[in-house]
């Protein structure tokens, strides 16, 4: 998780947690998790300005799912390209911030893990105003 707080503090971007639960009791495979979350988090900081928040939720929803979200408030993507984001080497118009590099590989692989998980990953955004990307899973 350093990671993340290292790239982070490179664009002076700062990482907020939100969560209600106190304690969570998960049964997860916690490389493949930790590569999805790794996916989400990346791809929220190199789509985010410099001195920016990113949100990381972590919640239960109301038919108690274990719900992951992660939101930045960056650059968004194009209603028109959204079909393309859970395919793999699929890139949309909307660049990095600092020039990062992007393989197009990423959410293909985050949806992959979820799906094998037997939980869904989606996402809401809106160009200009940032994008939440979250997984659930059921246990």
């Amino acid at each position: 998780i350093f990671f993340f707080f290292f790239l982070a503090k490179k664009k002076d971007i700062h990482l907020v947690f939100e969560s209600p639960l106190k304690e969570i009791i998960f049964d997860f495979d916690e490389n493949y998790l930790g590569e999805v979350i790794s996916n989400l988090l990346t791809n929220a900081i190199k789509f985010s300005d410099k001195n920016a928040e990113i949100h990381i939720k972590v919640s239960l929803t109301k038919d108690k799912y274990l719900k992951t979200e992660v939101i930045d408030f960056g650059k968004g993507i194009h209603e028109s390209e959204h079909y393309k984001l859970f395919n793999y080497f699929q890139k949309t118009t909307t660049q990095p911030t600092a020039g990062e590099q992007s393989t197009g590989l990423g959410l293909a692989i985050s949806k992959k893990i979820i799906t094998e998980h037997k939980g869904i990953i989606d996402f809401t955004s809106e160009l200009n105003k940032g994008s939440n990307f979250y997984f659930e899973l059921s246990n």
